[in-house]
């Protein structure tokens, strides 16, 4: 842990005062989230947090460039959806993606 990859607790820090959306520019760029939240059940089928995926851009948005650092941002799942958390804590787990190296099947038989 700490070599390839980070574990931090972190509170979600508001766009606006007022507002649900999460604030996730830094001073370098920004963490933009991908696809869906995955929802986590406990072994009994209840839901018990979501994750989130996010990937870092450099740069202001929206012509941010892409990088392979990866955050997945856990929390608990709010008892009451409707009221949102003012003060609500995630964990953090950052790790740079290594590239896939697609590899091309090699060519049998002759061409003809």
């Amino acid at each position: 842990m700490g070599e390839k990859e980070w574990y931090f607790f972190s509170m979600r820090d508001r766009k606006y005062p007022t507002g649900i959306r999460t604030n996730r520019a830094t001073d370098s760029g920004y963490w933009k989230t991908t696809g869906k939240d995955k929802e986590i059940f406990h072994c009994g089928g209840m839901l018990v947090g979501m994750k989130k995926t996010l990937v870092f851009y450099r740069g202001r948005a929206p012509k941010g460039e892409k990088t392979s650092w990866v955050m997945h941002e856990y929390r608990l799942q709010n008892k009451f959806p409707y009221k949102p958390n003012k003060e609500e804590w995630v964990v953090c787990r950052v790790f740079k993606k290594c590239p896939i190296i697609k590899m091309r099947p090699p060519i049998t038989g002759s061409p003809t």
